[in-house]
């Protein structure tokens, strides 16, 4: 199978190809994702998730050096299951934000994953507290570099609410 990650930048029109041969050996249909960020020094740096055979592999591009460097990635081995479904990663306040579902094995298995962009480090977050909606869906926003996130579910009736990430823990809008 025959993949490639291009960088591309919509106000010039121009792109480059991101792939290496790591790609074509480390691929899984719909197994991807990741995010974008500038550095503190102004480097574009593309972060790339990727899993392969039940192994979570991380990997950050620096634009200014033209190469890939692996980076230690979350020390959680099922996120790396094809069970799981990543969100593409969204950027708020310092870190790139993903929600990982698992909606097989436990139903409605939900998880959040932030990446801090300074120490390249992974950290797993809470969801809001919202009681008995099974299943819901969470939606991430960045309202001001303040991580959002929109929770839909239905119980009886519909539920619809906005959470921000504050201090460590979500508060209600």
């Amino acid at each position: 199978m025959f993949c490639e990650l291009i960088l591309w930048n919509p106000t010039t029109r121009r792109f480059k190809i991101l792939a290496d041969d790591y790609f074509d050996r480390n691929f899984e249909r719909n197994a991807a994702t990741g995010g974008m960020y500038f550095d503190e020094s102004n480097d574009l740096k593309v972060l790339h998730i990727n899993r392969y055979r039940n192994v979570l592999n991380a990997r950050v591009y620096s634009h200014r050096r033209e190469s890939w460097r692996k980076i230690n990635s979350l020390n959680v081995t099922n996120y790396a299951s094809t069970y799981y479904s990543w969100s593409p990663g969204i950027y708020s306040g310092r870190s790139i934000y993903f929600m990982v579902s698992n909606y097989w094995f436990p139903p409605g298995e939900r998880h959040m994953v932030a990446f801090d962009v300074v120490s390249e480090t992974f950290s797993t977050i809470p969801f809001p507290e919202v009681l008995d909606l099974n299943p819901w869906q969470g939606h991430f926003l960045s309202i001001e570099m303040k991580l959002h996130v929109i929770v839909v579910g239905r119980s009886e009736n519909l539920y619809v609410d906005l959470f921000k990430f504050e201090d460590e823990a979500w508060v209600k809008e």
